[in-house]
């Protein structure tokens, strides 16, 4: 039996009815869960927990950026056996509240989240500038590229990021 014509508006009706329907839910959905939490202030980010939180660490997170550290260095501690002893495990709120998030690309050198709470706390002033500096003159096997064209200070700051990187609710 075919369709007659009645029949066939009363279809495309429905559809149109159905899809109306169906971009109207789509709107309120994206209203409930996007434009209420921002209009709340709920999607804000809570930079007063930021790790980074003086100049001279402000500054060498800029050089860490600009000289390529993420490229072989990781910040972030994941919940596997090859982490452990690195720190506590990152969570998506200690992502969110730095920024730039410098998570890493590839993890050739060390991982460097909790950089500024080890024990062993990584070198530290002047053993760490050198170190950054030149790295086969500290570790001859290391496969970190030289750094000898950093003046003094970017290296200094630098060197106050990577110490302010602290994890485990330490500060």
């Amino acid at each position: 039996m075919k369709p007659n014509a009645e029949q066939k508006r009363a279809f495309r009706l429905t559809a149109l009815g159905t899809a109306a329907g169906a971009v109207a839910l789509m709107v309120l959905g994206l209203i409930v869960s996007v434009g209420l939490p921002v209009v709340r202030g709920e999607m804000r980010t809570d930079t007063s927990k930021a790790r980074v939180s003086t100049k001279e660490a402000t500054q060498g997170m800029s050089i860490y950026e600009r000289e390529g550290c993420v490229y072989c260095h990781t910040q972030q501690v994941r919940g596997v056996s090859n982490d452990l002893g690195l720190g506590t495990v990152t969570s998506a709120e200690q992502i969110s509240r730095d920024g730039p998030s410098l998570l890493g690309i590839a993890r050739t050198g060390p991982d460097l989240a909790c950089y500024g709470s080890r024990k062993e706390g990584g070198a530290a002033g002047k053993e760490l500038s050198a170190y950054i500096a030149d790295p086969r003159s500290v570790f001859p096997t290391s496969k970190m590229p030289r750094y000898g064209h950093l003046g003094d200070k970017e290296l200094a700051d630098l060197g106050s990021y990577l110490k302010s990187l602290i994890c485990g609710g330490e500060q």
